[in-house]
């Protein structure tokens, strides 16, 4: 009985003392913290975005042509488009289909971003920019070729 007794407080030490890291050991303020970071960089120098990234957002990658330059939504539109989303969603989930359902294939959310409009900021219309005359050709080009052999190639 005295060991199990000895064991038990013993634990109950150990826990303690274990639970109870003093404050000055926690990481300081977020400003000191963002002052001193620095982006990390693969061997020849550009930034290093390696990990894992989603797209579980319902920010569009483009800003819809009907927004113009509207970069930020107010909270009324925001929530006025996230239930539009959600009513295309829920339309689409409705359709009958074989076995392929947005939902479960793919990660997704009703929420937008910080209220934005579109992901891409620079430029700031919030569009991807038109192609220059060569991609534009070498698109082409492509697709011309998908159309005559479209299993050709990976």
């Amino acid at each position: 009985m005295n060991r199990r007794l000895l064991a038990a407080l013993v634990m109950l030490v150990t826990v303690v003392a274990l639970g109870s890291t003093p404050l000055s050991a926690q990481p300081s303020s977020s400003g000191a913290r963002a002052a001193t970071w620095q982006q990390a960089k693969t061997p020849w120098g550009d930034p290093d975005l390696q990990g894992i990234w989603n797209n579980v957002t319902a920010t569009p990658l483009e800003r819809p042509k009907e927004l113009g330059e509207k970069a930020l939504l107010t909270e009324t539109e925001a929530e006025e488009y996230e239930q539009q989303i959600a009513d295309r969603r829920a339309k689409a989930e409705a359709r009958p289909h074989t076995g392929y359902a947005a939902s479960i294939w793919f990660e997704t959310s009703q929420s937008l971003s910080e209220k934005r409009t579109s992901l891409l900021v620079e430029p700031a219309g919030g569009r991807l920019p038109a192609l220059t005359q060569g991609a534009q050709t070498a698109f082409d080009t492509h697709a011309e070729r998908r159309k005559l052999s479209p299993s050709d190639g990976w």
